[in-house]
Formats: structure tokens, sequence, C-alpha cells
């Protein structure tokens, strides 16, 4: 089995994904995902470039990295916040049982289903620097109603963010009402 193909089975199963899952991801046949595994072939860089996206790692990760040699805490779930300008606090410590209003619940539900390699949980930015203080963050996404406080997020927080248009935020959120 080539790197390509090992590290491809070791992040699809680190995410709990079946082949068929990651396959449904990408918009591929399940075989193709197990050729690649089994080092019967290759993706092409566009497919590299997906995989990289969706696991929320590097090219260079994907492709050179041997699964054995990959740190512990690289392989423990990244913790991440939905920055809000509001949500009802459940008094919940537990990380991402926070939020007690079901729009905020639903919403976070939906992230951990597009971002499974994290662990959301909701927040207002006058929460963020304690936050940043106790935990290592992997993500941030803010909600369309915070992002005129964007510098003041960079300034605390140098790593990934993304700004969610409202477009995109409704569509998120109606994700969750059609699925059931």
């Amino acid at each position: 089995m080539t790197s390509v193909g090992s590290n491809i089975r070791h992040y699809r199963q680190l995410h709990h994904l079946s082949q068929n899952d990651l396959a449904n991801e990408l918009h591929i046949s399940r075989q193709t995902i197990s050729k690649w595994e089994r080092g019967i072939s290759q993706p092409t860089i566009e497919y590299l470039l997906g995989l990289s996206e969706f696991f929320q790692i590097t090219i260079d990760e994907l492709i050179k990295a041997e699964p054995e040699l990959i740190k512990e805490e690289e392989t423990l779930m990244k913790k991440a916040v939905f920055l809000v300008s509001s949500y009802t606090a459940s008094g919940d410590s537990q990380w991402g049982k926070e939020a007690k209003d079901y729009g905020t619940r639903n919403f976070l539900a939906n992230l951990s289903q597009m971002y499974p390699m994290y662990e959301w949980r909701a927040a207002k930015p006058s929460e963020l620097a304690a936050i940043l203080a106790e935990e290592k963050i992997g993500m941030i996404m803010l909600a369309p109603t915070v992002t005129p406080k964007i510098k003041e997020v960079e300034a605390q927080y140098p790593g990934k963010m993304k700004i969610i248009a409202p477009g995109e935020y409704a569509k998120i959120s109606m994700n969750f009402i059609l699925e059931r």
C-alpha cells in the first residue's frame, strides 16, 4: 500500500468514516476510495486538494507522512468555536453542551456533520479570550452577525477562521430541519 493510500485510510478511519461516507463527500464511488487505499490507483491533484481540505490537513501530510509517525495529539479531535452574537447558555460546562437554545444547538450539529474533525461549541466574542486561554482551538467560525468584530477576533486568534455569509448561514441552518 502506498503512503498516500495508507494515509487516506488512516484519516478516514480517524474521522470514523466508511469508504462510502468519504466517497459521498467527494462525489465519487466507494470503489475509487478502495483503489486509492489499496494503492491500485492514485487520487488526482483535485482530489488531493479536496481530501486535504476535508480532513483539514496539508497535502504534504496526506502524501508524505506515514500514519504511524503522526503524533498522538494530531489524532485527537480538534476543538472549534462558532462565534455568535448571542445564545442561551445551558449551564453545562462540557465542550459542545453549553448551548441551550435550539437554533444554536442545531447549527452546531450541522457544523459537526460538515466538519467532523472538529468538536464544536458556541461562544460570544466576549467569551473568546477565556476560551483561548484554556483550550487549543483548531478553527473559529463567525456567524454573519459577528463579522463586524473580525479585527478584534483576529487580534486574539491568529489561526484558521471562516466567516459564514448570510446565505450560507441560512443553508446550514436549514440542513438540520430538512434532514428530520
